[in-house]
């Protein structure tokens, strides 16, 4: 306890000591500062505080040693107050190696500068690199600039150029500068007042256009270090309504998320491009909420990996604000572009041929099993011999059997007549040989039932073959894979490389192209996401056919699609507000449902002509073909038939001939 008290008294002296090295004017300063974080910066988020490279050699009370001093003041105050998580970082001790707790974003930032090697704004930009480099960093945080030195005059042209700068380097639009103004000094001309400016990017049509600032509030030194209006330094900089300011979007053709409509060449001799599409649907809802004016750059040209990385290079460099056109959420992307949140929630799969029909031929000699057939075939072998046996043992009664049933190959005949549902020569007699009948009928009736319901069933619908439904069946199936660069490029960055394990592949650049011949032909398969699956089926005239699309049954992984903005764009968070609404109100949901109708509308003659068997699912036409079996049985029989006729026609001749030559020569 001893211990704790002598701490806190030594620590309370060091404090008193620093203070007394401070001048009025900075203690004034400290004063400020402290009233302004305390009223603007919630508690319990994290606080970075940025300085210069200490300016100290040797004597602590040297005059370069002053704003360093003040700065460790302003620490120790804003310690003590135990309110907000506290980082430092000094230009010449930044440490690139972050720990956990500093890869959490923060979300205050108070930046002292000081002339240095250059002048404030050359410190300030080198201040700002730095912090840049943490991947902490978040330029839509707040940011208090604080000047301790100012000798031009007046104020607002420093803090305007402090403003400019900051947007320049990375869009910061939520900073306030602190200024002393060297035209109003107080108290015996030895403290100056402290300007507090700041700048609203879309006020009276400026378009982010920074022209000037405005003065927020100021701190007096008769104050306390209090503000005199005590205003809020940080409000809402962006209106819901931008009066029409433009945003440079960078796009490129991308069925369906991205379709060019109508280009033209305007009076000006400018070109003018007009897009719809699934992603672009989001873009325009947005901009029309917001009252913004889309300006289409130029196509990007090349494939898809090229056009993706021209439109990174424009956003990153700010000759576009906005890039579009099936990016997904990935974060090798996120150094480089600030994404929103997801539009598209996608789906990267598998997609494989379907199983075909079984011919009706096949399924109908399938009809048994083939231990069913032997069964069968032994069942009625037994039963002709149990009849002739029946028919030829010593009877006990007064009825004679029929001669029918005494010949075994005649009760073999009896046996198959009853089987085929057709009459017999003669019915028996003896009530042994007919209770033996009676069973062979009722087992030949069961039997037929069974069979014309399993054969009426496979005539409609025969089944299908066995289906694809893991990597490995279709790695073994030998179907060629659809290859496609750019979705290759994006696999490689996924880390995902089982696509590898087949054998041969074919170019499917056009990615719509291979898969119409995947579900038309199906003698490929590929990866695709379900977007493009949906509206290649909808162009073919099948959108409501489902039987043609198959998959694995796992997904390769989601695929999130965003939008991306420049680096510490200031409407990001207007974007991600619009497309939380566009998304929950169905908007873009519509939009889809209604071009995926009218295309599949337009192309359902493109479907009539390829005849494909799974037409419809309400109702099953039996016609002609169905019957091919029946008549190839049919035929079948005939030939056999007649086989047999000519058969006994040759065995008559020669029994005829055989029997006159031998009555001739008995003569």
């Amino acid at each position: 306890m001893h211990q704790r008290l002598l701490t806190f008294i030594v620590l309370q002296m060091a404090t008193l000591i620093r203070n007394e090295l401070l001048t009025s004017e900075q203690r004034y300063i400290a004063l400020c500062l402290r009233s302004v974080i305390r009223r603007n910066f919630t508690p319990g988020q994290s606080l970075i505080v940025s300085f210069p490279k200490s300016g100290c050699q040797g004597s602590q009370t040297s005059p370069k040693c002053d704003s360093s001093q003040l700065v460790n003041f302003v620490l120790e105050n804003t310690h003590q107050d135990v309110l907000w998580p506290l980082q430092v970082f000094q230009t010449e001790f930044l440490n690139l190696e972050m720990s956990d707790e500093q890869l959490r974003i923060h979300h205050n930032y108070v930046i002292f500068t000081w002339p240095e090697e250059f002048d404030v704004i050359g410190t300030l930009v080198t201040q700002l690199e730095k912090l840049q480099s943490v991947v902490s960093w978040n330029p839509r945080a707040k940011f208090f600039i604080v000047v301790t030195e100012n000798y031009i005059s007046p104020a607002n042209i420093l803090a305007l150029n402090i403003c400019e700068t900051m947007w320049n380097i990375n869009r910061i639009v939520n900073v306030v500068v602190m200024v002393p103004d060297p035209d109003y000094p107080r108290l015996g001309a030895r403290i100056h007042i402290l300007n507090l400016y700041t700048w609203f990017p879309y006020e009276a049509k400026s378009c982010a256009k920074l022209t000037n600032v405005v003065l927020m509030d100021q701190c007096l030194p008769d104050g306390d270090g209090q503000l005199s209006n005590n205003a809020l330094l940080f409000p809402n900089k962006i209106p819901n309504n931008l009066q029409g300011c433009p945003i440079r979007v960078s796009t490129s053709e991308l069925i369906p998320y991205v379709i060019s409509t109508n280009t033209y060449v305007d009076s000006d001799g400018s070109t003018v491009y007009n897009y719809r599409g699934l992603e672009i649907e989001y873009l325009l809802l947005l901009t029309e909420a917001a009252n913004l004016t889309v300006v289409y750059l130029p196509l990007a040209e090349g494939d898809v990996k090229d056009t993706h990385l021209q439109q990174l290079v424009e956003v990153s460099m700010g000759i576009s604000d906005v890039a579009i056109g099936h990016f997904p959420l990935n974060s090798i992307l996120i150094p480089f572009a600030d994404p929103t949140i997801t539009i598209v929630f996608d789906d990267l799969r598998w997609y494989v041929p379907c199983p075909k029909p079984v011919p009706r031929v096949e399924k109908v000699m399938g009809l048994y099993t083939l231990p069913v057939w032997f069964c069968i075939a032994l069942v009625f072998i037994l039963t002709a011999l149990t009849f002739w046996l029946s028919a030829n043992a010593p009877n006990i009664t007064l009825v004679t059997e029929s001669s029918t049933y005494r010949d075994m190959l005649q009760c073999i005949c009896v046996v198959w007549c009853v089987s085929l549902g057709t009459p017999v020569p003669k019915m028996p007699r003896s009530p042994k040989l007919r209770a033996l009948f009676t069973l062979l009928l009722c087992y030949c009736f069961v039997m037929g039932i069974v069979a014309q319901a399993f054969f009426v069933s496979f005539l409609i619908n025969p089944g299908y073959h066995n289906d694809i439904n893991n990597f490995d069946e279709l790695v073994e199936s030998g179907l060629v894979y659809g290859k496609e660069d750019s979705l290759e490029f994006f696999l490689r960055l996924a880390d995902y490389h089982e696509q590898e394990m087949f054998r041969s592949h074919v170019d499917c650049s056009d990615r719509h192209k291979c898969l119409e011949r995947l579900f038309v032909e199906g003698d490929i398969t590929m990866l695709s996401p379900i977007i493009d699956v949906v509206y290649v089926l909808s162009h073919m005239g099948m959108a409501k056919i489902k039987k043609v699309l198959c998959t694995l049954n796992d997904n390769v992984f989601p695929l999130d699609i965003s939008i991306y903005l420049t680096k510490g764009h200031p409407l990001l968070d207007l974007f991600n507000v619009a497309i939380r609404r566009c998304t929950e109100s169905g908007l873009v949901v519509k939009y889809w449902s209604d071009l995926i109708f009218y295309t599949n509308l337009q192309n359902v003659d493109r479907f009539k002509e390829r005849g494909c068997e799974v037409c419809s699912d309400m109702y099953f036409v039996f016609t002609l073909s169905h019957l091919k079996v029946s008549f190839f049985v049919l035929v079948f029989g005939l030939v056999v038939g007649f086989i047999v006729f000519v058969a006994e026609l040759v065995y008559r001749c020669r029994s005829e001939s055989h029997r006159l030559s031998t009555s001739k020569y008995g003569h």
